[in-house]
């Protein structure tokens, strides 16, 4: 069986305006308004004086493009900036939601947001240049064969169904535009499924996304660690824990305990040796101005 429902929305707001004076003159609007007018315009002489009439006819949109820091289209130029850094060009609406369209800074493009890796998603990661990089992934779909057989005759039904047990709500909006709610502030990409809470995929105001929530840092959850340093986009990474005294695996210079991400391409340690100081996952011989050296044993140093 299958079930689709289309929703189709129009607004368009016009007005269009008359003026005759001995000469005349166009402004520009701001960018989220788009004026057209005529290529040609005719002047008749009505008297000893001649008069040109212009007719112009603006039509209000409901967005606006922001593309490296400027409005696409605005004349004069005028300045703008997507909610999250790493966002190249986005749509701006005008009940203040936003969707991404081009990613940089190595980022993937994903419903509307980027995200530093693809596979925490489920999805794939696509592109390897610095702007444009996207989360590809195949459409769910199952065939269901049906047959159905009588003394007289044989019937054969095919029916492909479309799996949608979830919805991915990103900026507030599914993507046919409708509103949505990821019930965290802290959250703006998540997937929606009828009588369960929202699944956060995509955390902003540097907290760190796990197993669907926001969180202030990864702490509380067992052998794992922060990944990410800007505002969108942190993630607490599952790790496989490492101890060089066990002689079976390895971890940086001057650590002692380390996490390994499970496909093995991040290491965070966790206990340095060698008189070296602990700072954000990386053992340092000196810590940098704004923190103080912790502890005076051959191992266990830290920055706090």
């Amino acid at each position: 069986s299958t079930s689709t429902s289309t929703s189709t929305s129009s607004s368009t707001s016009t007005s269009t305006s008359t003026s005759t004076s001995t000469s005349s003159s166009s402004s520009s609007s701001r960018s989220l308004s788009t004026s057209m007018s005529s290529s040609s315009s005719s002047s008749t002489s009505m008297s000893t004086s001649s008069s040109t009439s212009t007719s112009s006819t603006s039509t209000t949109l409901s967005s606006q493009v922001c593309q490296l820091g400027e409005i696409v289209d605005s004349d004069p130029v005028e300045s703008c900036s997507c909610d999250s850094v790493d966002c190249a060009r986005c749509v701006q609406y005008g009940d203040g939601s936003e969707m991404c369209e081009i990613c940089r800074n190595s980022k993937y493009l994903y419903h509307g947001g980027c995200v530093a890796d693809c596979l925490a998603v489920g999805m794939f990661n696509s592109g390897s240049s610095f702007f444009g990089r996207e989360c590809v992934g195949m459409t769910s779909t199952t065939t269901i064969f049906t047959t159905t057989t009588t003394t007289t005759t044989t019937t054969t039904t095919t029916t492909t169904t479309t799996t949608a047990a979830s919805q991915s709500c990103t900026f507030s909006q599914f993507p046919d535009s409708s509103p949505c709610d990821c019930q965290d502030a802290n959250c703006i990409s998540c997937e929606i499924s009828t009588g369960v809470d929202p699944v956060c995929q995509l955390c902003a105001n540097s907290k760190y996304e796990y197993d669907g929530t926001c969180n202030d840092n990864c702490d509380s959850f067992r052998d794992t660690f922060p990944l990410g340093s800007g505002a969108f986009g942190r993630t607490c990474v599952d790790g496989v824990r490492c101890m060089i005294e066990s002689g079976t695996c390895t971890c940086s210079e001057n650590c002692r305990e380390c996490l390994h991400s499970s496909e093995g391409s991040q290491q965070y340690c966790e206990e340095c040796t060698n008189l070296a100081y602990l700072l954000n996952g990386a053992c340092v011989n000196n810590c940098p101005v704004g923190t103080s050296e912790s502890g005076t044993g051959n191992t266990g140093r830290q920055c706090v």
